[in-house]
């Protein structure tokens, strides 16, 4: 009688942890299915969230944008012929351009993340780069919506798999 009733209590404390940590899923993530966009040319790959519809491609192959009717997320390569390194790509191809006050930044040697507003909008953008190319996406949202799109950011972050950065295309 004693065993089953520790393995009930067992049974009913392992319930009410899963019952808890499933209010713990991120908003807007926990139903969230996606599909893999692979890139031909520069070989790597994104995870996009389902009602996200690709734009047309691009002639040169370089990469997709994909939009819902509130956000995008673009997924692109590029070639480093100048050998810059995250810092210095950062430096010539980005900075000059974003005229708004970059809230996030967080840079390594072969990538860095940034983040800002532009207007209603969040701006989130990753890049890797390597000796002879790189591959970024960069994900638009509402910044009203920062309980659903935080989330998804994180695993497109997690998921981004780039792994021919030493090569040119």
């Amino acid at each position: 009688m004693r065993k089953i009733i520790k393995a009930s209590s067992l049974l009913f404390i392992v319930a009410i942890f899963i019952l808890v940590n499933s209010f713990n899923q991120p908003v807007g993530h926990a139903a969230q299915k996606y599909h893999t966009y692979y890139n031909n040319r520069f070989g790597f790959t994104i995870q996009i969230p389902s009602g996200f519809k690709a734009g047309p491609p691009p002639t040169n192959g370089d990469g997709l944008e994909f939009s819902n009717k509130e956000s995008s997320i673009t997924a692109y390569g590029f070639n480093n012929f100048d050998d810059f390194s995250a810092k210095s790509y950062f430096q010539n191809y980005d900075r000059p351009y974003i005229k708004e006050k970059i809230t996030y930044q967080k840079f390594t040697k072969n990538s860095y993340v940034i983040s800002y507003k532009k207007g209603n909008k969040i701006i989130y953008r990753n890049v890797r780069i390597g000796s002879d190319s790189g591959n970024a996406f960069e994900i638009v949202y509402p910044a009203n919506k920062q309980k659903t799109y935080g989330p998804i950011v994180s695993y497109i972050y997690k998921t981004f798999k780039t792994p021919n950065l030493n090569e040119s295309y």
